[in-house]
């Protein structure tokens, strides 16, 4: 936790833009605000990525991701900073600001089904910030080879881009659960 915590909160800082709008947050402007302001490219010094990623494999564990340091990065910045731990429902003549009590990651994950091109899903790691790098990990690769029968939104996803009309399909998938 000591070296990913620098890179929780200089992540959280690059996702608000540089700077962070609390008064704008209490009352959810910060979410339109997020979406009209344009973020500069910056630079990231990797550096103490990198050493973590080295000791834990000099540990003799294996090593961990890019993807598995980030989610646990901005899991931790989430735990300090819980009024960014929340989520825009918007549906017409419905807007309202859901905030999260547990710190749960999700993950984009690629799969190649038979017959389909390449799609993504959206797998979920709970309470992430409890969780260590290594076990982050392996919800990862439990994650990129998960199967209908060892994944129940695995199931679910395959049986909605399967089965239905792409329109009602995105519309259920995009469905807060």
């Amino acid at each position: 936790d000591d070296v990913v915590a620098p890179v929780a909160v200089v992540s959280l800082y690059v996702r608000l833009g540089g700077r962070v709008p609390s008064d704008s947050l209490v009352t959810g402007a910060a979410d339109d605000e997020l979406a009209r302001a344009e973020v500069p490219p910056c630079d990231v010094d990797a550096t103490d990525i990198e050493r973590l990623r080295t000791n834990v494999a000099g540990q003799g564990e294996a090593k961990p991701t890019y993807t598995a340091i980030l989610a646990k990065a901005i899991s931790i910045a989430l735990r300090e900073h819980p009024y960014a731990n929340r989520m825009t429902v918007r549906w017409p003549f419905f807007y309202r600001l859901v905030q999260f009590h547990a710190v749960h990651a999700s993950v984009a994950v690629e799969r190649e089904i038979p017959g389909s091109e390449m799609i993504s899903f959206v797998g979920t790691i709970e309470n992430s910030d409890q969780k260590s790098l290594g076990d982050i990990g392996a919800e990862l690769r439990c994650l990129a080879s998960a199967t209908p029968d060892s994944s129940p939104r695995w199931r679910l996803f395959h049986h909605l881009v399967s089965r239905l009309p792409v329109w009602l399909s995105s519309s259920i998938i995009n469905m807060p659960r």
